[in-house]
């Protein structure tokens, strides 16, 4: 199961949403203790995306830093490489239904404008 909630960024400020898709790729089901690959891209290609991150405190007045092309209140990077975040872990020894953390996603569109998703996704180990 995927959740992803949009915001447009204009003037560095959280503004309005817009709409653009998400792509999870991940494994629905993974063994204890074993390895997880994981992508995530933009389905359209008018959207580069410029940063994702993990524990984010982001509301209506967050800003973005437009020279690093960063949320900024964003504690965890995440990798980006080729338009796609890559996450690449291994899972504990719990077991059943697990959520990874909000994924926040900053994204520059071609009319110059910078937009965020939050997104986030779960997988079962057993």
């Amino acid at each position: 199961m995927t959740s992803c909630e949009q915001q447009t960024i204009i003037d560095n400020k959280v503004k309005a949403a817009n709409d653009f898709d998400i792509v999870i790729n991940h494994p629905d089901t993974i063994r204890q203790e074993q390895e997880m690959f994981a992508t995530i891209h933009i389905s359209n290609t008018k959207y580069k995306l410029m940063h994702a991150s993990v524990k984010c405190n982001i509301s209506d007045t967050s800003t973005v830093d437009t020279l690093r092309g960063r949320v900024l209140n964003c504690n965890h990077s995440l990798t980006v490489e080729n338009d796609s975040v890559k996450i690449w872990m291994k899972t504990g020894k719990g077991v059943g239904r697990i959520n990874f953390e909000d994924i926040t996603l900053l994204a520059k569109g071609a009319d110059n404008k910078y937009y965020y998703q939050k997104c986030t996704f779960d997988y079962y180990v057993k």
